[in-house]
């Protein structure tokens, strides 16, 4: 006699109660555990952000902030957006979280090194690294947050650059070093992610 016939009809009868149960799960419920997106109140779609429920430090919305973002790291793979320019996103989305107005908030980027590869526009990435540049579509939504993109002439130059090769509305400096004393002196924070 196959006493494993009772136990395997269980369990059987087990997984369909359990897919049957599911079946009737309000959606609302199923949703709430999957991650939760964030939202990007000022560069739409890039650099979410959540509310944070009684906070101990908030940014005030009367305070102008001029915060200037030094990136050099390149993404592995060069498929991947820049997490410099993402974490610039976050910062503009946070302020606009916090209230604080277009107006207070003055944010600027400086690449160099490896990271000017993403302020290059689509041809000029895909001639070095064989694919469109991923930044693209983040670089336009700064913009159109008016966060002021720029890049190290220096670099330019070493690297046989020229302003025709980066994206629309990136601006060249002399370099990053004086681009970051220079912003330091008209009262920017620097940020080196």
């Amino acid at each position: 006699m196959d006493t494993s016939m009772p136990s395997r009809s269980m369990t059987w009868l087990r997984h369909l109660s359990i897919a049957l149960a599911l079946l009737f799960v309000p959606p609302a419920v199923l949703q709430a555990a999957e991650p939760a997106r964030g939202s990007t109140p000022r560069v739409a779609g890039f650099g979410p952000v959540f509310p944070v429920e009684h906070a101990a430090v908030v940014p005030e919305a009367k305070t102008r902030y001029k915060v200037l973002v030094d990136i050099t790291k390149e993404e592995p793979g060069y498929d991947k957006p820049n997490r410099g320019l993402e974490l610039t996103a976050r910062l503009a989305n946070l302020l606009a979280l916090a209230g604080v107005p277009a107006s207070h908030a003055q944010l600027a980027v400086v690449a160099h090194d490896h990271a000017l590869d993403a302020m290059l526009n689509d041809a000029a990435y895909k001639a070095i690294h064989g694919t469109d540049n991923p930044n693209t579509a983040m670089l336009h939504a700064l913009r159109q947050a008016g966060v002021e993109l720029l890049v190290c002439g220096q670099t330019m130059a070493h690297r046989h650059l020229d302003a025709s090769q980066l994206a629309t509305g990136v601006t060249v400096t002399l370099s990053a070093m004086t681009t970051v004393v220079l912003y330091q002196q008209r009262g920017y924070t620097v940020l080196s992610p």
